[in-house]
């Protein structure tokens, strides 16, 4: 609820939230040189509002 009242009627992407007991893992490659393909990918999701609820787009880089 806003504070004027009002209230969405579109459901919420809640992808972010913790999970209680999940481990939680370090960023392993730091201080690691880069040096060929295939050493170190990296992983990006995000969520997408459609007109009708959501899209997850998912993009996996080659770093």
């Amino acid at each position: 609820m806003t504070k004027n009242g009002h209230r969405s009627s579109v459901r919420q992407a809640q992808y972010s939230q913790d999970t209680p007991g999940h481990e939680v893992h370090p960023y392993l490659p730091r201080g690691v040189t880069i040096n060929h393909t295939n050493q170190i990918w990296a992983l990006d999701t995000t969520c997408i509002r459609l007109i009708k609820g959501f899209a997850v787009l998912t993009m996996l880089v080659d770093a």
